[in-house]
């Protein structure tokens, strides 16, 4: 084997496994600076503004309403099953079925509606749109999305893995 070739193969070899080396530190540098980038915009949104939070104060109040409307609309389909009417048995298989549902849902928008109060009352503290657990703001888009949301994206994510 003659003592030239080997050696320019193995620069070949070399140059190569340099320029993968190249290309990889490339990346996890592309990758820090991007990790950076989405951090530096997250910061950068900042808390809300004073128009964004009107907004999703009239968006809570309006929801507030729609919620007390629909808990008095749904008091009578929750009330306990008459079973002494003879309706049938399967009416009344259906009739507490209906009635499990409409308990279930008027539970739900019940707890909506002391969400929605606490996210009122962080409004006229002044701490609205701060993540109850971190501490760091919630994103307007999230807000937006579901005014009452207690928890950043992030930490609701955690909760929910939990």
């Amino acid at each position: 084997m003659n003592p030239r070739a080997h050696t320019s193969s193995y620069q070949r070899r070399s140059k190569a496994f340099v320029s993968s080396v190249d290309i990889a530190s490339s990346r996890r540098r592309t990758l820090l600076v991007s990790t950076f980038h989405v951090r530096a915009t997250i910061a950068a949104m900042g808390a809300l503004t004073r128009q964004e939070v009107e907004v999703l104060q009239r968006a809570l109040e309006s929801l507030k309403d729609e919620l007390r409307d629909m808990l008095a609309l749904s008091l009578e389909s929750a009330r306990p099953v008459d079973l002494d009417k003879p309706i049938g048995r399967i009416s009344r298989v259906d009739a507490l079925q209906l009635q499990s549902m409409a308990r279930a849902s008027r539970s739900q928008a019940q707890l909506r509606a002391r969400q929605v109060a606490s996210a009122l009352e962080r409004v006229d503290e002044g701490d609205y749109g701060t993540c109850l657990e971190c501490g760091e703001d919630i994103g307007f888009a999230r807000l937006e999305a579901k005014p009452e949301a207690p928890l950043c994206i992030g930490c609701q994510g955690a909760r929910e893995r939990r």
